[in-house]
């Protein structure tokens, strides 16, 4: 979902479940939609694809692999948009932990 797009946005609450080793990937649009010199966007296609490739590594190789996956596929172009990105990934430990789905 993106966050902040337009000023009139109504955001709901949602409660997903997730699992130990589950990865979570929080990133500005400019990842997709950046473009090589032939003006093709990255896209949300490569990005996802990206992740699960490397879903099985830590958070900080995840993110390093995308941001080298990117850069390789813009090829210098300059980017016309930030590229801000943050990769977690749910341990065991917390994954057992009980929710409290009251809490703001």
């Amino acid at each position: 979902y993106r966050l902040g797009h337009k000023p009139d946005t109504v955001y709901e609450d949602a409660v997903a479940d997730i699992r130990a080793q589950d990865v979570l990937v929080f990133f500005t649009d400019g990842f997709v939609e950046c473009t090589n010199k032939e003006k093709e966007e990255y896209g949300n296609r490569k990005f996802i694809k990206s992740i699960l490739k490397n879903a099985k590594a830590g958070p900080d190789e995840i993110c390093d692999t995308i941001v080298k996956s990117a850069m390789e596929f813009y090829a210098g172009q300059p980017l016309a948009d930030d590229l801000t990105m943050v990769v977690a990934k749910v341990s065991p430990e917390a994954a057992a932990q009980p929710v409290n789905q009251g809490a703001a």
